[in-house]
């Protein structure tokens, strides 16, 4: 498999992640009966459509085609749930874009990876801290 294969791979898997996000943050903002939380998680949602079509365009701008295998998602009950999940989803972003910033050859590409990184380790980071505040 050629780096930018397996660059297109790596990106592919952060797109189902992203995707995933999506789908369930808005089940969750409907739940959340706390306006910080809830605001939140609507702000994380509007950056995860942002992210996955960006992470789409640098897709095809590699001449892949996005893809991804989206298992049944779960969305969770209680708020330390959903945080503890989203938090297990950016770390797995985070991850991702990591591989794909070393795998990428190309200035730009490594720019908007960069950026990519920086917005999934805020929200981490954010709910990490709403986290705490309700243990």
């Amino acid at each position: 498999m050629s780096d930018v294969e397996e660059l297109v791979t790596i990106l592919n898997q952060a797109i189902e992640v992203e995707y995933g996000a999506l789908f369930l943050m808005p089940q969750h903002i409907a739940q959340l009966q706390d306006p910080e939380l809830a605001a939140a998680l609507r702000e994380a949602c509007r950056d995860e459509l942002e992210h996955a079509e960006t992470t789409a365009r640098l897709i095809y701008a590699l001449g892949g085609i996005p893809k991804g295998d989206f298992k049944l998602l779960r969305p969770m009950s209680t708020p330390q749930e959903m945080l503890r999940a989203h938090i297990e989803g950016e770390r797995r972003v985070i991850e991702l874009y990591r591989r794909a910033a070393a795998k990428a050859r190309r200035p730009e590409h490594k720019d908007i990876l960069r950026r990519l990184l920086a917005d999934e380790a805020n929200h981490q980071a954010t709910f990490t801290r709403l986290l705490s505040q309700l243990e």
